[in-house]
Parts: C-alpha cells; sequence; structure tokens
C-alpha cells in the first residue's frame, strides 16, 4: 500500500508512463490549474521547473515507481492502493479518468476527513458560547481555540468535542437527578462507593454472581433486544473498522454540504461509490481493506493503529530537522543525496537491529 500526503511527498495517479498519456492532455491539466504557470513560460523559457507534488507530470512520473513497489511487495497481479489528501485526490481523479487506468485505487486520507469533519463540528458550534466558555475557564487559549475551530489541529480538536461530550452528559445526568425522587439512588450509589474500600469474605463469590448475571444479559439483549444496533456493532467488530470506516464518512457528507465545505461534500460520495464497487469488482482488494490493510500498525499493541495519511505526517514531521527534506524538491544536489544515502541508513539499522533488538522489541 502507497500513501502521499499535501506536504513534500510523492503523488501518484494511474500506472501509466508520460508517454502513454498525450501531451496535449498533460498541457491542459496543468494549463487549467496553474495559470500564472501557462503565463510566465510563454514569456519566459524556464531552464529547471520546479517539481511540485501538484503537478500532472509529477503525477504521471511517480506512477510507474509506485507500480514497482506494490508489484514488489505484493506482487503484480494485484492492485496498487493509494492514499491521497483531497486536493491531490481531485486532480488524481482527473488524470485517472483520462488515461483509464483501472489498477489503482485512490482514497480519501482518514486524517484530512477528520480535520474536515472537526471543522464542521466546530461551524455548527459557532456562535454557542462554548468557546467563550472554555477560554474563560482557562482550557485553551483564544489562538488555540481559533486554531481548533478551523480544524488544523487533530488531537486538541478531538479532545476539545469530547470534553463538551462528558460535559454536556453530566448536566444531564444532574438534572435526571433533580427531577425524579433520587433518595434511594444516591444511598445506593454511596453504599456501593464505600464497599471497595471494607473487607468482605463474599465479595468474590458476589462479583462472580453479578458477572454472570450481567453475561448473561448482555448476550441476549444482543441476540434479541438491540436489532439493528447489534448487528451494527457485529460487523462493526467483524469487518474491523473500514465498514465503520465507509459508513461515518456517510454520515459526515451531509455536514460537509451544510457547512460549505463544498470539495468535501463534491468528492467524498465519489469515493465511497468507486469503494463500494470494489465489493462487486475487486473481492480480493475489498477483503484486503476489510482485514484492517488500509490502516498502519506501527507496533501489535491494540488500538494503537494510524491512518496511513497521518503516518506518512509524522514521518515528514520527524525529518523536517535542519537539513531535512524541506523544500528538498526545489534543490536537485539535495534531493540526490538524499536518496543515495538512504540504502546506507537502512544498512545500518538494519545492523543495530540484528545486533541489539530481540524480536520482541
Amino acid at each position: 500500500m502507497a500513501s502521499f500526503s499535501h506536504r513534500e511527498r510523492t503523488a501518484i495517479v494511474g500506472n501509466a508512463t508520460p508517454e502513454e498519456l498525450s501531451a496535449s492532455a498533460c498541457e491542459q491539466f496543468e494549463a487549467a490549474d496553474h495559470p500564472e504557470q501557462r503565463t510566465s513560460q510563454s514569456s519566459t523559457k524556464l531552464e529547471k521547473p520546479d517539481i511540485l507534488p501538484t503537478w500532472a507530470a509529477t503525477l504521471l512520473m511517480s506512477a510507474p515507481q509506485a507500480q514497482g513497489i506494490s508489484a514488489f511487495v505484493v506482487g503484480p497481479d494485484h492492485k496498487t492502493i493509494i492514499t491521497l489528501d483531497l486536493d491531490l485526490y481531485e486532480r488524481a481523479l482527473k488524470l485517472q479518468s483520462s488515461i483509464e487506468n483501472t489498477n489503482l485505487v485512490l482514497r480519501v486520507g482518514e486524517l484530512h476527513a477528520c480535520f474536515a469533519s472537526l471543522h464542521a463540528i466546530a461551524k455548527y458550534l459557532e456562535g454557542s458560547g462554548l468557546e467563550s466558555i472554555s477560554i474563560e475557564a482557562g482550557l485553551y487559549s483564544p489562538s488555540t481555540i481559533r486554531q481548533i475551530f478551523t480544524g488544523k489541529w487533530f488531537k486538541r480538536g478531538v479532545e476539545y468535542h469530547l470534553t463538551n461530550i462528558m460535559a454536556c452528559y453530566d448536566l444531564l445526568f444532574e438534572a435526571s437527578l433533580q427531577q425524579q425522587d433520587a433518595g434511594s439512588m444516591i444511598l445506593k450509589c454511596y453504599e456501593l462507593r464505600n464497599q471497595p474500600h471494607t473487607r468482605q469474605e463474599d465479595v468474590k463469590e458476589v462479583f462472580e454472581e453479578v458477572s454472570a448475571i450481567f453475561l448473561k444479559l448482555f448476550q441476549s439483549s444482543l441476540e434479541q433486544d438491540l436489532g439493528e444496533m447489534a448487528q451494527f456493532l457485529r460487523s462493526y467488530m467483524k469487518q474491523r473498522e473500514w465498514e465503520l470506516h465507509l459508513s461515518a464518512l456517510e454520515e459526515n457528507v451531509k455536514y460537509y454540504f451544510a457547512h460549505d465545505l463544498h470539495k468535501y461534500a463534491r468528492l467524498v460520495p465519489v469515493y465511497l461509490a468507486q469503494m463500494q464497487r470494489l465489493k462487486d469488482t475487486d473481492q480480493e482488494t475489498w477483503k484486503a481493506l476489510e482485514c484492517g490493510d488500509f490502516i498502519v500498525a506501527k507496533s501489535g499493541i491494540p488500538y494503537t493503529n494510524l491512518f496511513v495519511d497521518q503516518t506518512l505526517e509524522q514521518l515528514i514531521r520527524e525529518l523536517k530537522v535542519a537539513g531535512g527534506i524541506t523544500g528538498i524538491t526545489q534543490n536537485t544536489g539535495a534531493l540526490d543525496r538524499f536518496f543515495l544515502i538512504a540504502p546506507e541508513l537502512i544498512k545500518l539499522i538494519k545492523d543495530f537491529h540484528d545486533s541489539y533488538c530481540t524480536d520482541s522489541d
């Protein structure tokens, strides 16, 4: 599986070589997306054009490399799955339709879709006063709140909205206690709270009895009473989140449309339709995605998987140090040196791993 993001990365569409795409089609694509480039080239001939990931030529030149990597890893008979941010996804769709390449599966990056969803949620909350409450309570600074509401911070954005949800449920719980005779309920809660601090001889038997009752009731409710919710839970656990990913994106489309995120509202349904088509046309690729091959497992620890584009963003951040890859595509010499030393770096890492690391590491 290949992955490509928006900053300093190689973007891919199609497994066709530049010769397979007519020069006129490529020029038309470039002229439509970069009119200022066409004007400058007509007046001045550039000796060495910059390499930008959003250019059609860059997309086409990178395609055979991605196909080669995929063929080496999983075999030549499998399709190449590529994850892109929405800007590159839109450009990739245009080029893929022009060259009619069916050997690639283009996907929308989950991280960038989450950014859009956080932005849509923030637009829904605008004017509610929650941002002012967070600032007055000292939870976040005004600049941080502004970045959260524009969907630029993933972790803090999720944390902020989860905190709001928990606070609202606490208020709802307090209101429900005030609307009914909660005397017996409060006494029972105090009794249960004090029990863990006292030693009881039969606590193990009571725990096993309660656990057995709870397990029996839970299984029966799943099998008989929950209906659609039980089916959703079973599907979610069986599909390893792939179905959940598609259903979550489908649920968010209406919010993209309602809050003026037009590009996501227009392209996400196209992506969902293409993914659903795989279920009928390419069972092998669909089953691979169903087994969780659309995420990156950096370790064997459960619940630590990352989005493909999120993993790439973390790698880029680690490399963006002094002398790193920032602006490397604009410097031919630096680009050559970076790729020439890659095999030596891999050899050093392998030697260190073989000498000092165990299988458990």
